[in-house]
């Protein structure tokens, strides 16, 4: 668990990189500090970041009613999965390459273009993957991570709002209907990224995350 604080810190700075191409956030009201200053305040803030959704993520997973109907819904098989992998990586990786020459129009990949890579590459090596339990028909490992970052994300929005310090949007196409600063739409990349920090939390452990 301790060791999801610095993983957390690495993990959100490769999102503020690939915000550069996008510009999709920016931060206001910190005053006049030093880029020192600034990067050891935000890694500090970016360190919560795996251990709140994985917190909320397990609390969830305490509740039979939530839980329960999700261990053996529908299954999914996949095949050729070496195939999917080779596709999934050679189409995220030209899409990145592209992500600063068409910004408004491929900044989802912000929220969902690590998620794709490294399930990408664990199809080609065959190792097990956040999407594997589906073959079992158990869902948990993809509804609850998604679930407990939107909550995660509500209460980030919430804290933000109002604060002197604090994240403003400018997401292009989708202005409108906010819920806090951010648009109601913009909530969406919650959901890819609680799989995300599912991911990353395995990769840390070395192993599948388990409901049992």
């Amino acid at each position: 668990f301790l060791l999801l604080f610095p993983a957390s810190t690495l993990f959100w700075w490769y999102f503020e990189y690939l915000n550069r191409f996008v510009q999709n956030w920016y931060y206001s009201g910190g005053g006049n500090i030093t880029s020192a200053e600034y990067i050891i305040h935000a890694s500090v803030c970016f360190s919560t970041v795996l251990p709140a959704a994985l917190s909320t993520c397990e609390l969830l997973g305490t509740f039979p009613r939530l839980a329960t109907p999700f261990k053996q819904w529908y299954p999914i098989t996949f095949v050729q999965k070496k195939v999917y992998g080779w596709l999934l990586i050679g189409f995220v990786s030209l899409s990145l390459a592209l992500l600063a020459v068409f910004p408004d129009y491929l900044f989802p990949l912000v929220w969902i273009s690590p998620l794709l890579i490294i399930t990408g590459v664990q199809f080609v090596t065959g190792r097990t993957t956040v999407f594997s339990a589906l073959e079992k028909g158990d869902w948990r490992g993809i509804v609850l991570p998604a679930l407990a970052a939107l909550i995660c994300g509500f209460f980030w929005e919430m804290w933000n709002w109002k604060s002197l310090a604090h994240w403003e949007y400018s997401v292009p196409f989708v202005p409108r209907f906010q819920i806090f600063a951010m648009p109601i739409l913009g909530y969406a990349g919650y959901l890819p990224f609680g799989l995300e920090c599912l991911v990353a939390a395995s990769l840390i452990n070395k192993k599948p995350f388990s409901y049992d």
